[in-house]
């Protein structure tokens, strides 16, 4: 095992690249691989370009070009992925270290030599670049819904599962979070949930689960207007 790692192999299997992996063997795997990169709260994380990063200790914030905060990196979370397996190593974001912190940078090579030796890794690798584009895909839907239904829509159709009897349904944090979510007040998301109950888009099946009857396409989406 890479004593350098030894500390830290309990945030390894919090990544996504260990999902179902143990300790021993992520650190295995591991072993003689990657750098470690150690930053100052607030210092920039530069260079890592071409490399995928995991968060070992600390918290790492993302901005924009613009300085917009984007997203928070804890324990255990994966960045620099747009960098790797392609010829633009240029950053498409800034990270700097909301507080000191560790990383483990691992090259392209390394991340090849995972993937052959488990698996494991390469799937799960592959199931978290699925997560991202359906996160940001989300994103995109999110950003080009013009009212107040049509993002709470827009949530439940990237949220649903599929019951047993077909039906799709989705489970609900709390009123004020989901809110947050998607960029609006309460009383705007009470008034869309109420619109939509309406409509016969939506019915509470439970306090924390709603039932959802999708609007046929050629129907226009069958949203209320209201903002």
């Amino acid at each position: 095992m890479d004593n350098r790692l030894t500390g830290y192999l309990d945030a390894l299997c919090r990544c996504p690249l260990f999902s179902g992996i143990s300790r021993d063997e992520a650190g295995a795997l591991l072993e003689g691989k990657g750098s470690l990169r150690a930053l100052g709260r607030g210092q920039p994380m530069d260079g890592y370009g071409g490399r995928l990063g995991i968060v070992l200790r600390g918290t790492l914030l993302v901005t924009g070009g613009s300085g917009t905060p984007l997203n928070r990196l804890e324990t255990g979370a994966l960045f620099g992925v747009s960098t790797v397996f392609t010829d633009q190593k240029n950053h498409v974001t800034d990270i700097s270290a909301g507080e000191d912190s560790l990383c483990l940078l691992l090259d392209e090579g390394e991340l090849q030599g995972m993937f052959a030796a488990d698996q494991r890794v390469s799937r799960n690798y592959l199931c978290f670049l699925t997560g991202r584009i359906r996160f940001l895909n989300w994103k995109i839907d999110l950003f080009t819904a013009s009212t107040a239904g049509e993002k709470l829509l827009c949530w439940l159709r990237h949220q649903c599962f599929t019951l047993e009897d077909g039906q799709k349904a989705a489970l609900l944090p709390p009123m004020a979070a989901l809110a947050g979510q998607l960029g609006m007040s309460r009383a705007s998301l009470y008034r869309a949930v109420t619109a939509l109950e309406e409509a016969g888009i939506i019915r509470r099946a439970s306090r924390k689960e709603w039932i959802i009857h999708f609007p046929a396409p050629e129907k226009g989406g069958g949203m209320p207007e209201n903002k």
